[in-house]
C-alpha cells in the first residue's frame, strides 16, 4: 500500500497509511508487557513491620468493598454468597473491613440467601 499510492485520492491514502503506522506502533507497545511480564514478590514480613507496629494502632487504611448484583438468574445468589465471604476471609484487620451488598433488581432470592 504504501509502495503504490492512489494518485485520485491522495489524502484519502495518505490518511490510511498514517492509521496503519499508528496502529502497528500501539500493538507494538502493547505488545511489550506480554514479552516481559514484571513478577513481583510481596514481603508480608516487611508490610507488618512497616504497618503492624506494637504498641501501636494499626496504620492499615480502611477498606470498604461494594458487590453489585441485579439479576439471580445471570448472576446466582450462591456465587454471590462465595464472593461476599471471599472479602470477609482476607487477611485484614476487622475493624478497617467493610463489605456492602447492592441488589439492584431487589431479588428477594438474593435476599434470602444472604440472610
Amino acid at each position: 500500500r504504501i509502495l503504490h499510492p492512489v494518485h485520485d485520492a491522495i489524502g484519502l491514502w495518505l490518511t490510511s497509511i498514517v492509521c496503519e503506522i499508528w496502529f502497528a506502533i500501539s500493538w507494538i507497545l502493547d505488545q511489550f508487557p506480554k514479552w516481559l511480564p514484571i513478577d513481583r514478590e510481596t514481603y508480608l514480613d516487611r508490610l507488618s513491620l512497616r504497618y503492624e507496629q506494637e504498641g501501636e494502632p494499626n496504620m492499615l487504611a480502611p477498606v470498604d468493598v461494594f458487590v453489585s448484583t441485579v439479576d439471580p438468574m445471570k448472576e446466582p445468589p450462591l456465587v454471590t454468597g462465595n464472593t461476599l465471604l471471599s472479602i470477609l476471609a482476607m487477611d485484614y484487620p476487622v475493624e478497617k473491613i467493610s463489605c456492602y451488598l447492592s441488589d439492584d433488581g431487589a431479588s428477594m432470592c438474593t435476599f434470602e440467601a444472604m440472610s
